[in-house]
């Protein structure tokens, strides 16, 4: 209800006189959420045994929140109590582990899930078409570093589909160091990396940090002008998505929305305002050759055929096809590993896209973060039928 209300007139004691007029309310519009409840149930469910974490449920054709949650919490009620006990509120303001952070909104390393950034980078640029073959190799040296490969061995000769299958590190250097970081951060501003989602609980978003050269000119945030310039080394980190690239889980939904709907840029929400739904804002469509998407799409199939996200396809549910991309990141604030996995299904007409984060659990993506994208794969699979 709107637009209601009484104008009356008082004393100099407050008391009232007598009414100047009344305005009626007028019905106001439905505000419809698109959560689904059981599958944020299910999503606040698989964060109960991590330290920290996220997850987003999106529909990746017009990025509809089927849910979203984040460790660790609080109650909201607290917030309504019109005594707020010293412990109660010391702990939730100054605890170390940031209940008020809403960490699907808040920027950490992506790791392996960011290269797909790097290989649309590379395709883009023209410097490595779709059917380009690299040898992978146990490392290569940056700088004055040896950037290792995750098995220390290598992985042949492969292209871009296989390279995201065994999450190749060894193949991205190269694509990362061919192409330079401004091509890469180009490419990630159009998958909608340094910029707020757009979802309506925006005061709450980090916009994260794509590194450029610029970026490292100007001082990097902290030094100097001219003191911090670029370095052999921050490519290898850049290419893999680590330290100088900071990302939230909803800018990964983003970007992996537009692999997964064939090339639109969809804003988050999480009500629909009226019967025309006014809060929908229409998909954009992205300047990257569909070929290209293709690609990646084929690579992030293969990861669940046969690559790092396998297990996914374990035990008694006959899932439809699904496209992933598992994700171990190194903490740049020195902390333990993050586990990231990405999914989307099927993987021919998504109709669901998953990002599940633990935060500071190491182990890898597949053993800790996949699992929590399984239950809620199962829950939606039920739900369908």
């Amino acid at each position: 209800m709107n637009g209601g209300g009484e104008m009356i007139e008082v004393n100099a004691n407050g008391n009232v006189q007598k009414s100047l007029g009344f305005k009626p309310s007028k019905q106001g519009e439905d505000v419809i959420l698109t959560i689904d409840l059981s599958l944020q149930k299910i999503a606040e469910e698989v964060l109960q045994d991590k330290k920290g974490g996220a997850v987003i449920v999106m529909d990746p054709r017009d990025g509809a929140i089927r849910a979203i949650a984040s460790k660790p919490t609080f109650d909201l009620n607290f917030f309504t109590k019109e005594f707020k006990p010293e412990k109660q509120y010391n702990d939730l303001f100054f605890s170390d582990s940031k209940p008020l952070f809403n960490r699907a909104l808040n920027a950490y390393d992506p790791g392996s899930v960011w290269k797909v950034v790097t290989a649309l980078a590379g395709m883009e640029s023209g410097k490595f078409p779709p059917d380009t073959q690299l040898q992978t190799l146990p490392c290569i040296i940056y700088g004055s570093q040896c950037f290792r490969e995750h098995n220390d061995e290598g992985f042949g000769s492969i292209g871009y589909e296989d390279a995201l299958r065994v999450s190749s590190n060894t193949f991205f250097y190269q694509i990362g160091y061919g192409v330079g970081v401004d091509e890469i951060n180009r490419i990630s501003k159009i998958l909608g990396f340094t910029k707020l989602s757009g979802i309506e609980i925006g005061d709450q978003e980090d916009r994260g940090l794509i590194a450029s050269s610029e970026w490292a000119n100007n001082g990097r945030g902290w030094g100097k002008p001219g003191q911090t310039p670029w370095l052999p080394e921050d490519i290898a980190s850049m290419s893999i998505g680590q330290f100088v690239v900071q990302t939230t889980p909803i800018q990964i939904a983003r970007a992996y929305a537009v692999i997964a709907n064939g090339g639109y840029l969809v804003t988050p929400y999480l009500s629909k305002l009226g019967k025309e739904n006014t809060s929908y804002k229409q998909p954009i469509k992205v300047d990257i050759d569909p070929k290209h998407l293709q690609v990646i799409s084929n690579g992030l199939s293969k990861v669940v055929q046969s690559g790092t996200g396998v297990s996914i396809n374990y035990g008694s549910y006959n899932f439809p096809p699904i496209s992933g991309k598992t994700g171990t990141a190194e903490d740049a604030l020195g902390g333990p590993d993050h586990a990231w996995f990405v999914c989307f299904a099927p993987s021919e007409n998504s109709e669901l896209l998953v990002v599940a984060f633990a935060e500071n659990t190491p182990g890898g993506g597949a053993v800790h973060a996949l699992p929590m994208a399984k239950k809620i794969l199962e829950e939606w699979h039920k739900i369908n039928n």
